[in-house]
C-alpha cells in the first residue's frame, strides 16, 4: 500500500515538471493543488496507521498486564489450596518439601516390608489352618489299641496315618523302659530282646487258674503281631520250656528265684542273655495271696511284657504298665505298645545303645 503510493506522487510530480516545461501555468496550478491534496490523504493515513499500531500495541500491553495479574491470582489460589492440604498417606512428604531419592526408596521399603509382612501373617495363617486340619485327620494315640494291632497290625506300617507327636513322645519314653536294668544301674543301657527265629515256651508252675491264663491270652496276639515273636504253652510235664510261668504264694518267691528275689514285690521276673544280646531264657512269679483279682491281672501283664526287652519302670505315664508308683491298670497304654513295637523292629540289633536306637527309630518312622 506504501510503495502505491509513492508511486503516485511520483507519478504526480513528473507530470508537474512536464507541464511546466510546457509553460501550462493554469495546468501547473491545478496539479499543485492536487498534489496538496495526495499529500493531505497520505498523511492522513500515515497518522492513521501509527495510531493503529499505537492502539495494538497499548491493548496488548494490557492485555498481558490483565493475564499476568490473573496468572498471578491463580498461582497464589492454587498456593493456598497445597499448603494446607496434607495427602492422607502414611509418611508422605508436606507439598513443597523435597524428598531425596534415598528418601523415597527408603518408604518404599517401609511400604514393602510393611506388606510383606501383613502377606507372611497371612500365609502363616493360613499354614496354621492346613496344618491344624491336617493334625485333625491323623490318627492319635488312643487309636493304637490292643483290638487296633490285632486288626491293622503295626503302627510302621500306618505310620504316616497318626499323629507325629505321638511317635515323638514314644521315642522320648524309649531309653528310660528298655534301657539297663532297674534294679542294677551297673546294667549297661543297651537293647536285648529275645529271636524271633526261636519259639517262646511257656512253662506253667504253681497254681495258676483259668483266670491267669485268660490274661496271658488276652495279650498274646497282640504281642506276636508287634513283634513277630511265636509264643506257645509248653505241655504239662513237657521240660521244653525257655519261659517259666509261676502264680504262687509270696513266701514261695526266695526259693523260686533263687535268692535273687528282691522283697516286697508281687510280681516279679528275671531274664538271661546271651553275649549278642538276645534273651534265651526268663522266670516270672505273681503273688496269689496279697493282690487281688485285677491287680493280679496287671501284674501277669508287666512282668511278661518286661520280659520281652522292656524291663524297666518309669513315673512319667500315670496309666502306663510301667507306672513305678503302684497301679492296677487293666491295659498297655497305646504308648506302651508302640515301645514293643520298637524293641522287634529288624533295623536294631541287640546290645545297640538305647540313644543310638532312638535315633535310628526317629528316621524310620519320622522321616
Amino acid at each position: 500500500m506504501k510503495k502505491a503510493k509513492r508511486y503516485l506522487v511520483l507519478l504526480v510530480s513528473t507530470i508537474f515538471v512536464l507541464m511546466s516545461l510546457s509553460s501550462c501555468k493554469k495546468v501547473t496550478t491545478e496539479l499543485q493543488e492536487i498534489k496538496k491534496v495526495f499529500e493531505s490523504v497520505i498523511s492522513s493515513e500515515e497518522t492513521e496507521t501509527i495510531s493503529e499500531q499505537t492502539t495494538n500495541e497499548i491493548t496488548q500491553q494490557t492485555t498481558n498486564e490483565i493475564t499476568q495479574q490473573t496468572t498471578e491470582e491463580t498461582v497464589n489460589d492454587v498456593s493456598e489450596t497445597e499448603s494446607v492440604f496434607v495427602p492422607n498417606i502414611k509418611k508422605t512428604t508436606q507439598p513443597n518439601q523435597s524428598v531425596s531419592v534415598e528418601t523415597v526408596t527408603r518408604e518404599t521399603e517401609e511400604v514393602t516390608s510393611e506388606t510383606t509382612v501383613q502377606t507372611t501373617e497371612a500365609t502363616t495363617t493360613v499354614t496354621t489352618s492346613v496344618s491344624t486340619a491336617q493334625s485333625d485327620d491323623l490318627l492319635k494315640a488312643e487309636s493304637f489299641t490292643r483290638e487296633d494291632i490285632i486288626a491293622n497290625g503295626p503302627l510302621y506300617a500306618r505310620r504316616d496315618q497318626f499323629d507325629p507327636q505321638f511317635i515323638e513322645d514314644a521315642l522320648e519314653y524309649f531309653p528310660e523302659i528298655a534301657g539297663g536294668n532297674e534294679f542294677d544301674p551297673s546294667v549297661p543301657a543297651v537293647l536285648n530282646r529275645w529271636d524271633t527265629s526261636i519259639p517262646i515256651r511257656i512253662g506253667t508252675f504253681g497254681e495258676p487258674t483259668a483266670a491267669d491264663f485268660a490274661r496271658l491270652d488276652l495279650i498274646i496276639p497282640a504281642v506276636e503281631t508287634l513283634t513277630g515273636l511265636d509264643i506257645q504253652y509248653a505241655e504239662a510235664g513237657s521240660t521244653d520250656y525257655n519261659f517259666e510261668f509261676h502264680i504262687a504264694p509270696l513266701g514261695d518267691f526266695e526259693d523260686i528265684f533263687e535268692g535273687q528275689y528282691i522283697k516286697d514285690n508281687w510280681g516279679f521276673v528275671l531274664h538271661w542273655h546271651d553275649a549278642y544280646g538276645y534273651n534265651y531264657y526268663a522266670r516270672m512269679a505273681v503273688s496269689n495271696d496279697y493282690p487281688n483279682r485285677e491287680e493280679m491281672n496287671h501284674l501277669i501283664m508287666e512282668e511278661f511284657i518286661q520280659a520281652l526287652g522292656l524291663p524297666n519302670d518309669s513315673y512319667r505315664y500315670q496309666d502306663s504298665l510301667f507306672q513305678q508308683n503302684w497301679t492296677s491298670t487293666q491295659e498297655l497304654m497305646p504308648i506302651d505298645w508302640l515301645l514293643l513295637e520298637f524293641v522287634y523292629r529288624p533295623e536294631l540289633t541287640p546290645n545297640m545303645d538305647v540313644d543310638e536306637c532312638v535315633e535310628i527309630l526317629r528316621d524310620l518312622y519320622l522321616d
